[in-house]
């Protein structure tokens, strides 16, 4: 049975000032026999994707070699980013989420699918947010009836 260790990417694999620690880096192009390593992130994968190779990590892969949780649960992926799972919500969910942010015209709102992030309300605010975490937010009407929304 191996050993999993699970950890969040944003403020503990990567610090704020965007860097990881060369141990940890070593650890993930390395991890030790038995071990198996699982990031677990709000952001989608892509994103996920293009920050560890920045940093180095899994660049001799064309696809990342771990199981991550990504969407704060909302999507499994195995190794080689095999979707396992997606936990979307029904159709009646996100139009009751969606009537709700209708009603917070100063609140800019984002809901995730497994590949993308979208918007109602937008500010700068939510674009620089964006930026930071290198994920690009589309209008929320390109989100068709909500398929797929995760969070």
């Amino acid at each position: 049975m191996p050993t999993i260790i699970t950890f969040d990417i944003d403020g503990t694999l990567v610090s704020p000032d965007d860097r990881i620690h060369p141990t940890d880096l070593s650890v993930l192009n390395n991890p030790p026999a038995g071990v198996v390593l699982v990031p677990n992130t709000g952001r989608p994968l892509v994103p996920v994707d293009r920050l560890l190779r920045k940093h180095g990590a899994f660049t001799a892969f064309s696809r990342l070699p771990i199981p991550l949780v990504t969407q704060n649960g909302g999507a499994i992926y195995g190794p080689d980013e095999q979707l396992l799972d997606v936990q979307a919500f029904s159709p009646e969910i996100y139009k009751q989420v969606l009537a709700i942010m209708q009603d917070y015209p100063l609140v800019t709102t984002l809901i995730t699918t497994a590949n993308g992030i979208y918007s109602l309300y937008p500010t700068q605010f939510a674009a620089d947010k964006a930026h930071y975490f290198d994920f690009p937010i589309e209008p929320i009407s390109a989100l068709t009836h909500g398929e797929g929304a995760v969070k």
